[in-house]
């Protein structure tokens, strides 16, 4: 987000500069200049690659008449019309309304201070452009604003974008004492409405993975942050349900039975992405899923209570059945 800000800060900085015919900048002074302001707002300075991009973006996708003349053994550079201005560009009304539909809907998502921002642009795009603000909501997101670890969740963004080693006091459902972790936060996930920090514990090769819920505390380490060169985000979710990786989990082949009751559910929402449908009929649907067997798949099975039976293989399934058997009803 303050990237964003940065750049259109420079865009306007440069439009200013070059629509000044009396200045008659060069590529050196108009660089010098764009800095200096910069530096009066306590923005950091950029250097000549950046400066490129820049003027080619004004030039090429925001439209903007960047003439360049020899003089004498320097070339200036302006604007061709003295009148032009990015501030002058006008918007599409409907792109504008999609962009106003677009923030209300991501502000749904609450605890995030850096959608603080983006709330502010909402009365000034409605006086701008003189919006409907009566707009009807038309969609709502399940949340839960009164979970518990929320209020690490705007620190650990930060701690993640600038790579900030830490000390997390932590305590498991499992335990009545809290462990310290010295560890590397990567990437935060949310499944099933808790929030999950995965990160590199200091001397370990592993993933760990921690519920923001059973953080007690967090405070700066001493050791030094362990960059992130293992894990692709995009990819590492692709083959389990939920949020953890069993250590000795191989992707493995599942195949499940749902009741003709449960099964147009199943079919319209599938339980992975790699569902296939193996048949069909009076007795049922049974469907085939290729992932690494966890808790939240176990989860996932009980959920449907008597709709599902696991077929194969039967290790999950004998795995179901004992842990049925220990139910009391």
């Amino acid at each position: 987000m303050a990237e964003n800000k940065n750049a259109y800060t420079r865009f306007l900085i440069l439009d200013e500069c070059l629509r000044n015919g009396f200045a008659r900048f060069t590529l050196t002074s108009l660089l010098e200049k764009l800095n200096e302001k910069l530096d009066e707002k306590s923005l950091k300075p950029i250097g000549r690659t950046q400066f490129h991009k820049d003027l080619n973006y004004l030039e090429f996708d925001l439209g903007a008449p960047i003439i360049r003349e020899q003089e004498g053994q320097s070339k200036r550079i302006r604007y061709d019309d003295p009148n032009f201005s990015i501030k002058n560009q006008a918007l599409d009304i409907s792109l504008v309304k999609d962009i106003r539909d677009s923030l209300s809907t991501l502000l749904q998502f609450k605890g995030l201070h850096q959608l603080e921002e983006l709330e502010e642009l909402l009365p000034k795009l409605d006086k701008e452009f003189d919006l409907d603000t009566q707009t009807k909501q038309i969609i709502a997101f399940e949340d839960n604003p009164f979970l518990k670890g929320l209020e690490f969740l705007n620190p650990l963004i930060a701690y993640i974008k600038n790579d900030t080693q830490l000390i997390i006091t932590y305590k498991s459902f499992r335990s009545s004492k809290s462990i310290e972790f010295d560890l590397s936060p990567y990437f935060l996930k949310r499944y099933n409405q808790r929030w999950f920090l995965f990160g590199q514990v200091n001397g370990f090769e592993t993933l760990t993975n921690l519920a923001l819920d059973r953080i007690d505390s967090i405070e700066f380490s001493s050791n030094k942050f362990t960059p992130n060169i293992l894990y692709n985000w995009n990819e590492y979710f692709d083959d389990m349900i939920g949020v953890s990786r069993p250590s000795n989990g191989v992707l493995t082949e599942i195949q499940l039975k749902f009741t003709p009751e449960q099964a147009p559910y199943i079919k319209t929402k599938p339980i992975h992405g790699s569902q296939k449908v193996i048949s069909e009929n009076e007795d049922g649907l049974v469907v085939r899923i290729e992932v690494i067997p966890n808790n939240e798949l176990e989860a996932l099975i009980f959920s449907y209570g008597e709709s599902c039976e696991v077929l194969f293989p039967l290790r999950l399934r004998r795995q179901i059945i004992e842990r049925l058997s220990k139910f009391k009803y």
